[in-house]
């Protein structure tokens, strides 16, 4: 079993999108924010191809990059490089520069948002 050690784990605020609402089976993209990233991730993450960016209303920037990947089969994360601890995200920002970037159409549904721990080794 291994055992989990200080940083093994991402905190991150994610949610779906999908094309029809409320229902989670028509899911096309999964989008998550990383405020804290374990090593393990940031290599997740910059393995991805680049694709945008966004600067919330406090200055932080995230980058953001995709994968064809995940539950979804379209993984985009932000990562800002650091730990967050406070901040806000206006999703109708980061969403319209998305569809800007044609990654996601606007005919979405936003679905299943989440915020927490995961644990990426170990119990949790």
């Amino acid at each position: 079993m291994l055992t989990a050690l200080p940083g093994d784990e991402n905190i991150l605020n994610e949610f779906y999108l999908t094309t029809v609402a409320g229902n989670a089976r028509t899911k096309v993209a999964e989008i998550g924010f990383f405020w804290n990233a374990a090593g393990t991730t940031v290599g997740y993450f910059n393995s991805g191809t680049a694709c945008s960016s966004y600067t919330d209303p406090t200055g932080r920037k995230w980058n953001c990059r995709y994968l064809l990947d995940g539950s979804a089969g379209k993984y985009i994360m932000f990562y800002s490089g650091g730990q967050v601890f406070n901040t806000t995200l206006y999703s109708k920002a980061m969403l319209a520069s998305l569809v800007s970037k044609g990654l996601v159409s606007d005919a979405l549904y936003v679905n299943r948002v989440a915020i927490g721990v995961e644990p990426v080794r170990g119990a949790g």
